[in-house]
């Protein structure tokens, strides 16, 4: 079985530091010369570790301030939309049905969005929080539909 990458030891070392309490959520980590010289490997090894992290939520980097470990995450309920709970399906394909049209839509998500303050307070989090946004642009016949 192949070793495993570096910054992968690194982080699952990182990891164990803050499941251990060595540091916890609000923390500053020691710099990336100082884990590199304790783990021994090189500063772009546990640049690679921590961009692991912070790509996960354990982490957060602050610019020219440091590395943090990051408060745990509040998971948030949200019924996105009563139609999945239809039992004729899409409101909106019933509607193109109704005037002979084949409706659909397509989407993009992006992740990690600041909230703007209306979304924020829908989502019950503090405008700025970092949340999932995703565009639909409704379609008729293949084309987009204004309205």
């Amino acid at each position: 079985m192949p070793e495993q990458p570096p910054y992968l030891r690194i982080a699952d070392e990182l990891r164990r530091r803050i499941a251990e309490h060595e540091w916890t959520p609000g923390d500053r980590l020691p710099s990336r010369a100082q884990i590199a010289q304790e783990c021994g490997v090189g500063e772009n090894v546990v640049r690679r570790a921590q961009e692991l992290l912070i790509s996960q939520g354990v982490l957060e980097g602050r610019a020219g301030s440091g590395t943090y470990v990051a408060e745990p995450r509040q998971r948030v309920r949200v019924v996105r939309s009563s139609a999945r709970e239809r039992p004729d399906g899409s409101p909106f394909r019933a509607d193109m049905k109704a005037v002979g049209r084949q409706g659909d839509w397509e989407s993009r998500t992006d992740a990690k969005v600041p909230a703007p303050a209306e979304i924020a307070t829908r989502l019950g989090i503090a405008e700025g929080d970092l949340c999932v946004r995703t565009t639909y642009e409704f379609l008729a016949d293949g084309r987009p539909v204004v309205g």
